[in-house]
């Protein structure tokens, strides 16, 4: 005789748990920050709609928070003081 929560020929608790994930809600992203990134379909990685640059993605959005901080303060610099930044280039 199976348990309640086991079907026929499954191991112990597979039928509970994909019942679990099928009745739970999709998280909806809330954060600001959404608008400027795209996560990848593996969830493993996002990509700056801003400069295209791909960052490691561990379910946070600080490290995406701070790259637009940091990109935005060298947009910043580069509008302002163009000629320092000839410098550096080659």
């Amino acid at each position: 005789r199976s348990k309640p929560d086991q079907r026929k020929g499954e191991p112990a608790g597979v039928w509970k748990r994909n019942m679990a994930e099928a009745a739970r809600p999709k998280k909806v992203k809330t954060s600001k920050v959404w608008e400027h990134f795209q996560l990848n379909q593996a969830k493993t990685f996002v990509t700056c709609n801003v400069c295209r640059s791909d960052l490691a993605w561990h379910g946070s959005t600080t490290v995406m928070m701070q790259h637009l901080m940091l990109e935005s303060s060298a947009r910043r610099e580069r509008a302002l003081c163009p000629g320092k930044l000839k410098t550096f280039q080659k």
